[in-house]
């Protein structure tokens, strides 16, 4: 019965993990985090958040799901200069942040919450081969997403995928192909076209 026990609990925690997973929805791993999907984002954008969606709070809220809290805050770019974001909380907890274009619209979305699924059904939170990472260019992060990999499907789109890899490098470099394969997908960064 000895051997048996570790194939027991491996079952065991599989059909555990299985019941949180099965329908789609990411493990929130315990962190408070919703698992069902309250948003998906897509090439046009999460929800009604497209292109075209001012940024205004009034406009952003009409355009997500019912729930939604919206925060607004300041993003310092350099010691001159600060760029407006909206902080949109469902249940407490931060699921997107929205940030404007040149235009006064909705110019990016930052979703690093497991409530939302992007492309595949891939989640922030998810490994670099479970995101298929291997499949996308990937190149270094700049300013705000520096120290990550930042990597685009091999089809293109505005959606990029962003991993926490967590090893020095110099700016201008990726990590070796195994520090890549042990990342985590940090956010999913929706670009308006």
């Amino acid at each position: 019965m000895r051997d048996a026990a570790p194939a027991l609990l491996l079952a065991l925690c599989l059909a555990l993990l299985s019941g949180c997973v099965g329908d789609g929805a990411a493990s929130a791993g315990g962190s408070g985090e919703r698992a069902e999907t309250l948003l998906t984002l897509t090439p046009e954008g999460a929800g009604g958040l497209t292109d075209a969606t001012p940024f205004d709070a009034e406009a952003i809220a009409a355009a997500l799901p019912e729930g939604f809290v919206l925060e607004p805050g300041q993003i310092e770019i350099d010691s001159a200069s600060t760029l407006p974001v909206l902080y949109a909380f469902y249940d407490g907890q931060i699921v997107l942040e929205v940030y404007p274009d040149a235009a006064g619209r909705v110019g990016r979305i930052d979703a690093a919450s497991a409530t939302v699924a992007g492309p595949r059904g891939v989640r922030p939170g998810a490994g670099f081969e479970d995101a298929r990472g291997q499949d996308m260019a990937c190149e270094p992060g700049r300013d705000e997403l520096s120290g990550r990999a930042v990597c685009r499907p091999a089809g293109g789109g505005p959606i990029r995928y962003v991993f926490a890899h967590g090893v020095a490098t110099a700016p201008d470099q990726l990590p070796d192909r195994e520090a890549l394969r042990q990342s985590i997908l940090e956010r999913l960064v929706w670009t308006a076209p």
